[in-house]
């Protein structure tokens, strides 16, 4: 009997960022990671941005904020802004 490849497909409680951000979590090869971490980092702007978020999902995107952020720091090792980093990145060290 064939696997359904469906089933294998993850049920997003958030699919608005989550995607963008577990491909971030999955992702060690430093030369892929920046504009990784600029995806996730821009869909989880939009979302907060949206104003649609409740509480509980406002603190999901608070978490999968500082997770960015460490991983940008950890995996590239540096934690301020360079040159392989777009400018939303760049915004968030700035703050």
């Amino acid at each position: 009997m064939p696997t359904d490849p469906y089933r294998t497909i993850p049920r997003w409680k958030f699919p608005e960022w989550q995607p963008q951000f577990q491909d971030v979590l999955l992702e060690f090869d430093r030369r892929k990671l920046p504009p990784l971490l600029e995806a996730a980092t821009i869909a989880i702007f939009a979302r907060l941005q949206s104003q649609k978020a409740n509480p509980e999902e406002l603190r999901a995107l608070a978490n999968a904020l500082r997770s960015v952020r460490a991983i940008q720091t950890k995996r590239l090792n540096h934690s301020g802004c360079g040159k392989q980093q777009g400018p939303v990145l760049e915004s968030l060290h700035a703050h």
